[in-house]
């Protein structure tokens, strides 16, 4: 008998360095790669009305540039939480009118592709943020380009991204306001938008959080339109769904539910399934500024994490508001499939 078990914590102890080293060499081989998934040439999507539209990455894009006319904001607060002041992002001059109170934090919010101001992953996190904080608010609606194929939306993104980086700057220098109180939070490509943001700030913006990032048509090498960390002070990224987002770590910290592949209680159709993983990263973050209690595991694969042969590694907690100093690296952790998603510890 205790011959099998010292064999056994052999095999163990022999499996979690094969892992390890895989892992590395994985990471090392991602970074000389092209494209995340230069073999995908379409994809199948859900928009907010429940239509299943299919893309195809391979065609060529309408020719269209999105001018500032295209992006505005909206502001709230604890003063106006439901009954926004809309700004262009050329009206810096107008933020005076709002309720905007320079003594305070403040956090821009960034949709996705087929999304609006009003789309559930603003409604959710600006309605958990005010719930519980006394911040300004600027939900970014790009609208009038994330309503075209996702091609034309992808060659924008780098323009879109520096038309809020420049209304932050103007922000700033307006109102003498320090860019280490503002932070942003986008999904799938608005999570581009914010990292393209964070490169053109004259200063490092306090967090940035990419919530799935998307993936398609992007690369791992060429990072000018896309999140990466440097963007901010910190880049924490939560990974959902491979086959749409980065699986890739590409923030300071980056934090896969369920190993970041599908989420539970959304196995559905294949395309409705990735779309509901897709979801599952702004439903978690809301969750985790509202509640918290998703405590994570630093381990290099998700392998090594369900055997178990990371659990006395380092802890950190997934998403939040209040930002703390937070290590960078991996990390692994379980949710539920339905609301309240978080497990504690």
């Amino acid at each position: 008998m205790f011959k099998i078990r010292v064999v056994t914590i052999l095999l163990l102890m022999f499996f979690n360095i094969f892992c390890e080293a895989t892992a590395s060499l994985s990471e090392s081989e991602e970074n000389k790669l092209d494209h995340e998934d230069p073999q995908s040439n379409f994809f199948l999507w859900q928009d907010d009305n429940g239509n299943i539209r299919e893309e195809n990455l391979t065609k060529k894009p309408e020719s269209f540039t999105a001018q500032t006319s295209d992006v505005n904001l909206y502001f709230y607060s604890k003063s106006n939480p439901n009954e926004p002041v809309v700004l262009n992002v050329l009206d810096v001059n107008k933020v005076i009118k709002t309720k905007f109170n320079s003594s305070k934090e403040c956090l821009f919010i960034v949709h996705g592709w087929l999304n609006n101001y009003s789309s559930p992953v603003n409604v959710m996190i600006k309605g958990a943020v005010l719930e519980k904080y006394d911040v300004n608010v600027f939900v970014v609606d790009w609208s009038a380009i994330s309503k075209n194929g996702y091609i034309e939306c992808v060659a924008n993104i780098e323009r879109i991204g520096k038309f809020i980086g420049h209304f932050i700057n103007n922000l700033s220098k307006k109102y003498n306001y320090p860019l280490s109180k503002i932070k942003m939070v986008g999904h799938s490509l608005g999570a581009h938008i914010a990292g393209v943001a964070g490169k053109t700030t004259n200063g490092q913006l306090k967090y940035i959080i990419g919530l799935d990032p998307a993936g398609p048509l992007f690369t791992i090498v060429i990072t000018k339109n896309r999140l990466n960390k440097g963007d901010a002070r910190y880049v924490e990224v939560i990974h959902t769904t491979a086959s749409l987002s980065f699986h890739s770590p590409i923030g300071n910290g980056d934090y896969y539910p369920n190993g970041g592949v599908l989420q539970p209680g959304c196995v559905l159709s294949h395309d409705r399934s990735l779309s509901c993983s897709h979801s599952r990263a702004y439903e978690l973050y809301a969750e985790s500024v509202s509640v918290g209690s998703f405590v994570s595991t630093r381990c290099g694969l998700d392998a090594t994490y369900e055997l178990g042969l990371c659990a006395n590694n380092d802890k950190s907690q997934m998403g939040g508001f209040v930002f703390a100093d937070k290590p960078d690296g991996k990390f692994y952790l379980k949710t539920s499939g339905t609301p309240p998603f978080a497990l504690g510890n």
